[in-house]
């Protein structure tokens, strides 16, 4: 279920620097179609809607790591049994709500600290989220809770 944290802490390497942070999946907020109609590409996204899904990752062991990428390993699984597209923008979505918050990736996050990121989704418009995911590597089963 959403606002579980993971049972063990999952590593992230970045720069050279492995840290130990435990992911919890805060929320999804689900648009509309008429979300992306600004992209200018109506035929691309026909039958589509934005999800924004939010992810914090709390650092508790290992070094302090600059600019975790947690998004990079999220993902989400719909009602209807298809799996979430990343949408990668350069800017933002009018309709992105306010406390949508990019990775920072040249903050340092240090043992103790904690920070909540949030990603676009594409979903279709007639399905809602089901499942966030983060994926633990090739060989290891997702993640994975529960939307309520």
């Amino acid at each position: 279920m959403l606002g579980q944290p993971t049972p063990k802490g999952q590593e992230i390497t970045r720069w050279d620097k492995t840290g130990k942070f435990v992911i919890t999946p805060q929320k999804v907020v689900e648009g509309k179609p008429e979300d992306l109609q600004e992209l200018g590409e109506e035929s691309r996204f026909a039958g589509q809607k934005v999800a924004w899904v939010y992810v914090e990752a709390r650092h508790v062991g290992g070094d302090a790591v600059k600019g975790p990428t947690v998004m990079t390993n999220v993902g989400a699984e719909t009602s209807t049994g298809h799996k979430a597209t990343r949408l990668i923008l350069i800017g933002y979505l009018s309709s992105r709500p306010k406390d949508c918050i990019d990775e920072d990736g040249e903050a340092v996050v240090k043992q103790g600290e904690s920070r909540t990121a949030c990603a676009p989704y594409l979903i279709p418009a007639g399905a809602t989220v089901a499942k966030v995911t983060y994926s633990q590597g090739f060989y290891k089963e997702p993640l994975a809770w529960k939307v309520p």
